[in-house]
């Protein structure tokens, strides 16, 4: 029965795709606006299908130029994070060859950013930097890789330069920077287990085909996305010490979420008492 009904949603999802292809094609052209907001229906769409459940934890920041700083476990993140409104993505240059979801996340707006190379960093930190300045709430993942959902990796600094570039050839008066945490939490209710969670997470090696029909074969999941308050640049133009700050408060909250309980910032940074520098 569960293989049955995989294979059903497999099929559904393999026959929507080039409708959806073409009419975002078409809204990019016709109508930007809809061009944003279409892809956010599409994701919600296909979180149904999957049987995935996404709560939002906090409230977005909706107000001037916002970089997501978040954590990245699994592609089911780009679905949940886009079923939550408008956002572009820096993702890694891989991603563009992806089958189905390359093809959306180029016309969805994403720029591809090749790790591997510093040159490419730069160019991907100018093109950021111009997006933000143009108000695109901009989604990053800092790890500059995917986790295996039970930890935060150490953050990256140079991508987050990019608010530096921004503020600086910006007439805005501040950027923010806000801090997010993506946690697989449980199933039918019930917490899941640190290898259980490895069935939903994408990391490492793994295929990416397999992994999708493995995700359809123990759904339903239920995601946590959770957000605190904003970043202000002018209170942290030192990048490194952004970085820093962001990937600690986005390891409390994805731990919080596994724990069911709110930790503080001392239980997670013992020689901080506090994380100031809020709205």
């Amino acid at each position: 029965m569960k293989a049955a009904r995989a294979a059903i949603v497999a099929l559904l999802i393999s026959l929507m795709a080039l409708p959806i292809i073409v009419i975002q094609w078409l809204l990019v052209h016709i109508w930007p606006k809809g061009a944003k907001w279409f892809p956010v229906l599409v994701n919600r769409m296909l979180l149904f299908l999957l049987n995935i459940q996404v709560t939002l934890d906090g409230e977005l920041a909706a107000n001037g130029p916002v970089l997501i700083a978040s954590s990245h476990s699994s592609w089911i993140d780009i679905l949940a994070i886009n079923s939550l409104g408008p956002t572009c993505f820096v993702a890694k240059q891989e991603v563009a060859g992806w089958p189905i979801f390359g093809t959306l996340a180029k016309l969805k707006g994403t720029f591809f950013l090749d790790r591997t190379s510093r040159r490419a960093t730069g160019t991907a930190t100018t093109e950021l930097a111009v997006r933000l300045v143009n108000g695109d709430r901009m989604v990053l993942f800092p790890e500059g890789t995917s986790s295996d959902g039970n930890r935060v990796l150490p953050f990256k600094s140079a991508i987050v330069g990019a608010v530096e570039k921004a503020f600086l050839n910006s007439d805005f008066d501040d950027i923010l920077i806000q801090p997010m945490a993506v946690t697989y939490v449980s199933r039918y209710g019930i917490p899941l287990s640190r290898t259980d969670r490895h069935f939903f997470t994408w990391f490492g090696d793994m295929e990416l085909l397999p992994h999708i029909w493995g995700v359809l074969m123990r759904t339903p999941v239920e995601i946590i996305i959770s957000v605190s308050e904003p970043f202000r640049h002018s209170s942290y133009p030192d990048r490194k010490i952004m970085t820093r700050l962001l990937e600690t408060e986005v390891r409390r909250m994805l731990l919080s979420s596994i724990l069911g309980r709110e930790l503080a910032d001392i239980d997670i940074l013992p020689t901080t008492t506090g994380i100031p520098g809020r709205d």
